[in-house]
């Protein structure tokens, strides 16, 4: 991630020793990583960007977020009171909750959301981290662009009831493809007065009035997740779509349609951890059977990983 520009973000459904659970598939061009929980809300989210280190901090960011979120006054009074205290662990966090009487679930929620996100910051995620996602909640943190092909995809989805509908489906969705080859000339040469003109047109396509009252709903949707959807103009080497997530996580649905669900701990983070290490592999060119022949042999002709998606990223930034 410290060398990635964005990330891509997806999850899916992961049963694990016959119950249901989710893995969430996270990458960019230079890796892949995947990680299967037991749930896929947004502290779930939190806990995969912290990996291993989770940590809870009710810094400045995190009140500001639960501020944001409009959490209740006394339990906001209850965390500025507690500015700038750590909690190690998950234990140590809803031991500070119980005491501080944050009982409801929302609140509980709103609260330990906060904190994550300030945990994240203090273990060096950047604050301005671009996340490409589908539009699924839990992922509507840090600066998140949104996917085109998954908003286009619920013009696409819908079914008229009369030759009208019809009709004005496919004006709808002519619009959206048009619009959609602007951004993309937009993304080879952007221009400030460019930037205008594509804000305008988007406001333009998203408020108009049609008969169809199913079309009507579906604009105000995609109008009102405007920020998320333009947010390749302020950022024009973010994609206008999150299908590099898709395909870093149908390798894994392949793999729970043959094997059906994991049993073991051992078994879950061994499927998780191959199925990121064969994907990065592709990323950065190298063969994933001669790196795994390389690291049993013990030869290291391969260099680590890491130090390869350190050069690719130069590569990519500066062509050398």
């Amino acid at each position: 991630m410290k060398h990635s520009q964005f990330i891509n973000v997806d999850d899916t459904g992961s049963r694990h020793d016959g119950k249901n659970g989710y893995c969430t598939a996270l990458g960019s061009p230079l890796f892949s990583y995947f990680q299967s929980t037991d749930s896929k809300s947004r502290i779930n989210f939190l806990k995969i960007l912290q990996r291993n280190q989770e940590l809870y901090v009710l810094n400045e960011e995190a009140l500001d977020y639960v501020f944001d979120q409009n959490l209740g006054e006394k339990a906001q009074e209850m965390l500025e009171k507690n500015k700038n205290r750590c909690f190690s662990d998950n234990d140590a966090w809803e031991k500070f909750l119980k005491k501080q009487k944050i009982e409801s679930v929302k609140e509980r929620r709103i609260a330990t959301e906060g904190a994550l996100l300030g945990g994240a910051l203090k273990n060096g995620i950047n604050k301005d981290l671009l996340v490409l996602s589908d539009a699924a909640k839990q992922f509507a943190i840090f600066k998140n662009g949104l996917c085109w092909v998954h908003e286009e995809r619920h013009y696409r989805k819908l079914i008229p009831i009369s030759s009208a509908e019809e009709a004005e489906i496919a004006s709808v969705r002519s619009d959206i493809w048009n619009f959609y080859e602007c951004l993309k000339g937009y993304k080879a040469n952007p221009t400030i007065s460019r930037q205008k003109e594509l804000s305008k047109k988007f406001d333009q396509i998203f408020t108009k009035t049609y008969v169809s009252i199913a079309i009507n709903s579906l604009v105000k949707n995609t109008h009102s997740r405007k920020k998320g959807l333009l947010l390749v103009l302020k950022y024009p080497f973010l994609p206008l779509h999150n299908n590099d997530s898709e395909r870093d996580i149908r390798e894994y649905v392949k793999r729970r349609k043959v094997s059906g669900s994991t049993r073991s701990i051992k078994g879950r983070k061994a499927r998780d951890t191959f199925t990121g290490l064969k994907k990065t592999c592709m990323k950065l060119g190298i063969g994933f059977y001669d790196y795994l022949k390389d690291r049993v042999a013990k030869t290291n002709k391969i260099p680590p990983l890491k130090d390869l998606i350190a050069r690719k990223a130069q590569f990519l930034s500066t062509g050398n």
